[in-house]
């Protein structure tokens, strides 16, 4: 190919590896029932057009954060990994404790990292750009 500088090789010794996965929801179940109430809709109405039977909403003590670190928590566990081998930690949300600091510092606090760490806000693409 013309223009093409000789000897520029990529590696392809780059890769990413999901070595454990980790998971974590709120404690409060709420059932289509609780739009019923409010209002004019049906448990029917919502599971023909969404396949919804319950989503969870987040309590006082539960935050992207604290939830982020139970997940972390879980996916070091499944991986066999501690603390001291994660080298970076990337969260990708598009829900943030506050923009200021990110919430990738808070969920770092939990879980004791020294290592660097930042926010990602990307949408639904975050977690493939993470990677």
């Amino acid at each position: 190919m013309a223009g093409r500088s000789e000897g520029f090789r990529v590696s392809a010794e780059r890769y990413a590896k999901l070595s454990g996965l980790g998971s974590a929801l709120p404690e409060r179940v709420v059932p289509n029932s609780w739009f019923e109430e409010r209002i004019e809709t049906s448990d029917e109405w919502i599971r023909e057009r969404t396949g919804i039977r319950s989503r969870r909403f987040a309590g006082p003590s539960e935050s992207t954060a604290s939830l982020a670190a139970e997940a972390a928590r879980a996916a070091m566990r499944t991986a066999g990994a501690q603390p001291s081998a994660i080298d970076l930690l990337i969260v990708a949300t598009c829900t943030p404790e506050r923009f200021i600091p990110s919430t990738a510092s808070f969920v770092q606090a939990r879980l004791e990292l020294s290592c660097p760490s930042f926010d990602l806000n990307a949408a639904c693409a975050g977690f493939v750009y993470g990677l």
